[in-house]
């Protein structure tokens, strides 16, 4: 418990710390461009950051984790991980340039973004839970985000490229860290079997790329919400990502063992206590950052996109807990269940509804919050 307490700590005070700075940084761009090239800024913001948080999620899938597992089994698994991790990558990437260029125009910007993302994805955090080492990526990712709120001050004439430039400046620390560590393994990881089959890794994908796709699903560019629901969603997703400081915390916990341990004399499940600390912490993070986006941002939050948030919130906070304790351990058929029958029913109804459905922020967040709950109970169903 004591190690657990000093780890909470320490990471809240990162999170808080990266969550003010991200509150700056948000703001500043909203009120330094625009409105319609800071909405541009924004869909490109979280465009990249679905992608890079879907592909550190499918490494995590891939290699599998378990508490019970040696050390030794740890590290197979995550090596294994690692090489599935970089093949998938590579395939994906002229799907993930062409979502960028739909934001941005610039092939200048996609082409680095891209570089950026295949180096961020490795999720270093996974190899220094096994050795019970603390979280990196947290602190890495506040170092970024000081360099990009810089970026946007220093910057003389700030522009569409120019706030992208600035917001992948985020990505970079945690991309040198994990060149710096992996460099020596790109050629064994390009050149060595990788030990499954693409059925294995396509199922996988699926899992990782799932959450993703429903959330950030009105900006990936294939349909276009009316300009008061693309508002709205714009700000129920930025209050949803913002109140999950403590996700890769828990993530962490869960793959050393501790979450477990910590659970046990409360007679709580890994699965309901993941979900039940997400949920609370997010709720009292979210409330507050609503209250300072609404002081000092020139957009308003209304108590109906606080609704949308709080309805996300619960059905998110239930999907990241089964995807991240039971998915990982389904065989293959069965990932591809719980990921492909809520995937295929979100599209389409998303083509079906058409305008009627773009037009109201309240219907495509209830889409969003059925579909991943959906998912959570083909997870969890036996």
């Amino acid at each position: 418990m004591k190690a657990i307490r000093g780890q909470v700590v320490q990471h809240a005070a990162i999170r808080v710390l990266s969550a003010a700075l991200n509150f700056g940084l948000f703001t500043l761009i909203t009120s330094k461009l625009p409105v319609e090239p800071s909405r541009r800024v924004i869909f490109y913001l979280f465009a990249l950051g679905f992608g890079i948080a879907t592909m550190r999620l499918f490494f995590q899938v891939a290699a599998g984790l378990h508490p019970v597992q040696r050390r030794t089994e740890k590290v197979m698994s995550l090596w294994k991980g690692l090489r599935i991790t970089v093949l998938v990558t590579l395939v994906v990437s002229p799907l993930a340039g062409w979502v960028l260029w739909q934001h941005t125009q610039q092939g200048w910007i996609v082409a680095l973004s891209l570089v950026v993302s295949f180096l961020a994805i490795l999720d270093l955090d996974l190899a220094r839970s096994i050795v019970r080492r603390n979280m990196l990526f947290p602190t890495l990712f506040t170092v970024g985000t000081v360099m990009a709120l810089v970026g946007v001050l220093v910057c003389p004439r700030l522009g569409l490229s120019e706030a992208c430039a600035c917001l992948l400046l985020q990505w970079v620390p945690a991309g040198l860290s994990n060149l710096m560590v992996m460099r020596r393994w790109i050629q064994k990881i390009l050149f060595t079997r990788y030990g499954v089959t693409p059925w294995t890794m396509l199922t996988m994908f699926l899992v990782a790329v799932l959450d993703g796709v429903v959330l950030n699903g009105p900006y990936l560019g294939f349909i276009k919400p009316g300009n008061a629901a693309a508002s709205d969603l714009a700000l129920t997703t930025r209050v949803l990502v913002a109140s999950l400081p403590m996700l890769p915390l828990l993530t962490h916990w869960l793959n050393q063992g501790m979450l477990e341990k910590a659970l046990l004399p409360y007679g709580l499940s890994m699965t309901m206590g993941f979900a039940g600390i997400l949920g609370i912490s997010g709720l009292l993070i979210g409330m507050v950052y609503g209250l300072f986006f609404v002081y000092f941002s020139a957009w308003a939050l209304s108590a109906h996109v606080f609704f949308l948030f709080l309805m996300l919130l619960l059905a998110y906070c239930i999907f990241a807990a089964v995807t991240r304790i039971h998915v990982p351990h389904l065989n293959a058929p069965r990932r591809l269940w719980f990921a492909l029958l809520p995937l295929l029913i979100y599209l389409g109804v998303m083509g079906i509804a058409g305008t009627a459905l773009m037009d109201s922020a309240t219907r495509i967040v209830a889409l969003q919050a059925v579909t991943l709950l959906l998912a959570s109970w083909l997870g969890l169903k036996r």
